[in-house]
């Protein structure tokens, strides 16, 4: 176990270092011209352009720009945003919280559902309930997710007006922000009705989130199980009169839940650059909204950050599965 983490750590900052060098380029082959976005468009005076260009060094051959990039980078330095006009460090501080806790709501609504109708199903194949789950699932992985975030929100909060359409907070309300996970500071704050406010609000965007986990969830979970289940020492255990829900869930799932680790790994990152559209919805001030300014103002800093960071979750998860996965599977290891 512990040569395989360092395995995994000594790529780490191969990864890392791989995912800038791209983000960098393609980021400097996009069309436009940043600093004259920065000036004021098309109608900037080219002296203030050539003074913004010098300012943010974007005068410097590539090869240079790329060197001062990891020289800050190494000193913990992400630069500063040209579109919020702070440090790109102290922006992710305050927003990454909102997508966090915006993500990981969604995994836990949308992976214990999709895992509960992915076993159903296998338990009764061929069956209506098999059929219904995989309609659902296929339309879950189908339906864009934008339309079912504005379908939603028409049908809970216009119509209907039981659930919040936007913010994280309503009007005029406030929390002492100690984590910036609103949930946790409000139950710090000891405020139950601020909690359940905190709790509304997150109702729309994270059962819209949760669809697609959801529904990848019942998918893989589905044919996982169906491979296990058919397996020689589930039958013996059938024969041998072991009740079907102590097979399913004390036998079985020791296997079929290996699969379902990987994939897991896989969501969380996924589902935190996929809340771009989510967040613009609902209004949501998390990294997603973030970044999509960045790439309309050619924000290199804001841009180059998030991709590092989104590339630093992926590996990161991609380490804790593979750990796991070998602590469940000893045969996964390699001497």
């Amino acid at each position: 176990m512990r040569s395989l983490v360092l395995r995994r750590l000594a790529v780490l900052p191969l990864l890392l270092l791989g995912t800038t060098l791209l983000v960098f380029v393609l980021g400097r082959m996009a069309p436009g011209d940043p600093a004259e976005l920065f000036a004021g468009g098309h109608q900037a005076d080219p002296e203030v352009i050539e003074r913004v260009r010098e300012e943010w060094g974007l005068d410097d051959p590539l090869v240079v720009q790329y060197a001062h990039y990891l020289g800050r980078l190494a000193r913990g330095d992400l630069g500063r945003s040209t579109t919020q006009q702070a440090e790109v460090t102290d922006v992710l501080r305050r927003r990454l919280p909102a997508s966090l806790e915006l993500t990981v709501g969604a995994l836990l609504f949308g992976v214990p559902a999709g895992v509960g109708l992915g076993v159903a199903a296998a338990r009764r194949r061929g069956s209506a309930v098999d059929d219904a789950t995989r309609l659902v699932a296929m339309g879950g992985a189908s339906v864009p997710i934008f339309w079912v975030a504005l379908m939603l929100g028409y049908l809970f909060s216009v119509r209907l007006g039981w659930l919040p359409l936007s913010g994280r907070l309503p009007a005029f309300t406030s929390v002492d922000e100690v984590t910036g996970f609103y949930t946790v500071d409000a139950l710090l704050q000891g405020d139950l009705g601020l909690f359940g406010s905190v709790l509304r609000h997150l109702a729309l965007p994270v059962i819209t989130l949760a669809i697609v986990p959801a529904a990848v969830m019942a998918r893989f979970a589905r044919a996982s199980f169906l491979e296990v289940l058919g397996e020689n020492y589930i039958r013996t255990a059938h024969a041998y009169g072991i009740p079907p829900r102590t097979v399913v869930w004390r036998l079985a799932s020791k296997n079929a839940i290996l699969p379902l680790i990987t994939l897991l790994s896989l969501l969380l990152p996924a589902l935190i650059v996929g809340a771009v559209l989510i967040e613009t919805v609902f209004s949501w001030p998390g990294v997603g909204t973030f970044l999509l300014e960045a790439l309309q103002a050619r924000d290199y800093a804001v841009v180059q950050s998030v991709s590092l960071l989104v590339a630093a979750i992926y590996a990161l998860t991609g380490l804790v599965a593979d750990v796991s996965y070998a602590a469940l599977d000893p045969r996964t290891r390699r001497p």
